[in-house]
């Protein structure tokens, strides 16, 4: 009687070892390839970090008042001029709905004053309406910290409201520094699982710096679209 195994008896009988060899060298990639590794990818961004670009509209400020000296009548309006802005910040997610936001801005505004001078009586000096005009560089600086609140998102819109606090810093001949409070809103376009379209606007409310000569509320108004770079 003849003893032993043709070839696939040995085939059969390798089999075993083939898979305690892949099993060793499968265990130290486990947590690249294996069930973690899912769920990392799957995990909600923790940070954004944002710039967008768009324009920026203060309003403006007048009042009337007659010239002690002579019959005229003085209009001042105070404006800041509309412009370009930059902004750009960091948000902290601590739950998929809700962040904290830091962020800062800057417009190159120009602080515009026009003065329209009305006789009341008829007088040598000034026989006709006369209209000074004065545009000078002034920058706007905005730092704010804001909570922001994602809504139910609607097809691949994210829209989201936010409102903060802050600060900004009217860079003139004097640099001052005012108290911003701000609030508005947007809407987000996932482009993949880490860049986004991002579209907002936002009122910031600060007082008027007192080189305007007013010490009233102004708005700034700021829409703006960017990318987004979530991780």
């Amino acid at each position: 009687m003849r003893l032993g195994c043709d070839g696939s008896c040995l085939t059969a009988q390798s089999k075993p070892v083939h898979y305690l060899l892949g099993l060793v060298l499968t265990i130290p990639f486990y947590p690249l390839v294996g069930p973690n590794a899912a769920l990392a990818q799957e995990a909600p961004a923790r940070f954004e970090l944002f710039v967008q670009a768009g324009a920026s509209t203060l309003t403006d400020e007048a009042r009337s008042f007659s010239d002690p000296f002579n019959p005229v009548s003085v209009r001042y309006k105070s404006s800041f001029g509309a412009t370009a802005r930059l902004f750009a910040g960091l948000r902290y997610y601590f739950t998929p709905d809700n962040a904290f936001e830091v962020s800062y801005s800057y417009s190159p505004n120009r602080l515009q004053s026009t003065f329209v001078y009305t006789p009341l009586a008829p007088s040598p000096s000034l026989t006709s309406t006369q209209v000074d005009f004065v545009s000078e560089s002034m920058g706007v600086n905005i730092v704010a910290f804001n909570c922001v609140k994602y809504l139910p998102a609607q097809r691949v819109w994210k829209p989201f409201v936010t409102g903060g606090l802050g600060f900004a810093v009217f860079d003139y001949a004097v640099q001052e520094t005012k108290f911003a409070g701000n609030f508005g809103g947007g809407m987000e376009v996932p482009l993949n699982g880490w860049l986004s379209l991002r579209a907002e606007f936002r009122d910031f409310v600060i007082q008027r710096p007192r080189f305007t000569s007013f010490t009233s509320v102004a708005h700034n108004l700021a829409p703006s679209v960017g990318l987004v770079l979530k991780f």
